[in-house]
């Protein structure tokens, strides 16, 4: 009957082993956060419309802090774009300026 009125086996969600997609979030939260942080207190409304796609952004549980997947493809897109690079190694270079 082709499967017509089956029910399928429960199954739960499988993690995908990936370090780098993991460090990558593991660096970015914190730094979403601290953005979220200095910007919670902006009168604008351009302030409060950077905040709430932060937000949003932490928590959507289809987006790239939660779902391995779109995680893992997005960062191997973004991997293949030339310019990358380049805007990594600029904000190394800003980075190892921070003040500890």
């Amino acid at each position: 009957e082709g499967g017509k009125g089956r029910l399928h086996k429960f199954q739960t969600a499988r993690s995908l082993p990936d370090k780098i997609r993991d460090a990558l979030r593991d660096a970015v939260r914190p730094l979403l956060n601290g953005l979220r942080s200095a910007l919670r207190g902006s009168s604008g409304v351009e302030g409060r419309d950077v905040v709430d796609r932060i937000t949003f952004m932490l928590s959507h549980e289809r987006g790239f802090m939660w779902n391995d997947t779109y995680a893992s493809h997005t960062i191997d897109e973004l991997a293949h774009d030339h310019r990358v690079f380049d805007v990594l190694r600029k904000l190394d270079g800003l980075l190892s300026l921070q003040v500890a």
